[in-house]
């Protein structure tokens, strides 16, 4: 992503290198890149960082993200499991990031756990009485802040909403068919949820 060093920011790696190296066909250093991202998410938190720094520097990062970088590992996640059907990567053990001092845990969970970790933290981060995922500190347009920051837990933007809704019914599918069928389910609820409250109160 940044052919002379320093940092990946999660998002863009997600997005350009993913979807770069998986139309030509090269899984495997997709596989790492994906290796890579799951292991900077935050154990308690279950977000990741805005950017980070690879080892041996990886003490340098942003611990603050905008309101959309949750969703970029789950989507490249979809690209990737639906270019291969490589199934078993659900079951791949990585570890987490401790927030506060930023060292990797010695625990490692399946990448599967990882999502539902991410997907619980997405559910707090609703706007009270809603499917709606809150603006928070911005999103994929990075000079779009709020002018007074107490909207940042009050503002929705709909492409983020979308995006979302976009992810979460393409791992249900991905669930399916690795025979997850109850956790499938569950989620093709929340995104019908979601799309609710998208129409009601955005449309």
């Amino acid at each position: 992503e940044q052919y002379t060093g320093a940092a990946w920011g999660t998002r863009d790696v997600c997005q350009g290198p993913v979807e770069f190296l998986l139309s030509l066909d090269h899984d495997q250093p997709v596989k790492e890149i994906l290796r890579l991202v799951f292991a900077q998410q935050y154990e308690k938190r279950g977000d990741w960082p805005q950017w980070f720094m690879l080892e041996p520097y990886s003490n340098i990062q942003d611990k603050h993200a905008h309101g959309d970088v949750i969703v970029w590992p789950l989507k490249a996640l979809c690209d990737y499991l639906e270019w291969t059907n490589d199934l078993a990567f659900l079951d791949e053990p990585v570890a987490w990031r401790d927030e506060d001092t930023f060292v990797r845990t010695a625990r490692k969970d399946p990448v599967a756990r990882h999502i539902t970790k991410l997907i619980a933290t997405v559910r707090e981060r609703f706007i009270p009485g809603t499917s709606l995922i809150r603006y928070g500190e911005g999103d994929w347009n990075d000079s779009l802040q709020p002018a007074d920051p107490k909207l940042r837990d009050w503002m929705v933007r709909g492409w983020t909403v979308a995006l979302l809704f976009q992810q979460l019914r393409r791992y249900a599918e991905v669930l399916r068919r690795a025979g997850r069928g109850d956790e499938a389910e569950k989620l093709q609820a929340l995104s019908e949820e979601i799309r609710a409250d998208f129409n009601r109160h955005l449309v």
